[in-house]
């Protein structure tokens, strides 16, 4: 599994159980699709997910990055 879909993963979970616990309190029908806004109990399992979401980023960025430059590199040597 790749870094992304671990942390879609984790955003799943996160949004099924939150979803779950608002259907739970009464404060979310059943069929709603999402809830309205991030209310502050709610934020320790967001706070969970966002090292892994900057991580995916830094390495999404970094293999950009690298990709990009070697790609600079072969067209140099080609056009030079």
């Amino acid at each position: 599994m790749s870094h992304a879909g671990f942390v879609m993963l984790l955003q799943f979970l996160y949004q099924k159980g939150l979803m779950y616990r608002l259907v739970a309190m009464g404060q979310a029908h059943p069929m709603e699709v999402t809830g309205e806004g991030v209310r502050g109990r709610t934020y320790r399992g967001l706070f969970f997910l966002i090292p892994f979401l900057v991580v995916v980023y830094v390495s999404y960025q970094s293999t950009g990055k690298k990709e990009l430059y070697s790609l600079g590199i072969m067209l140099a040597h080609l056009y030079l």
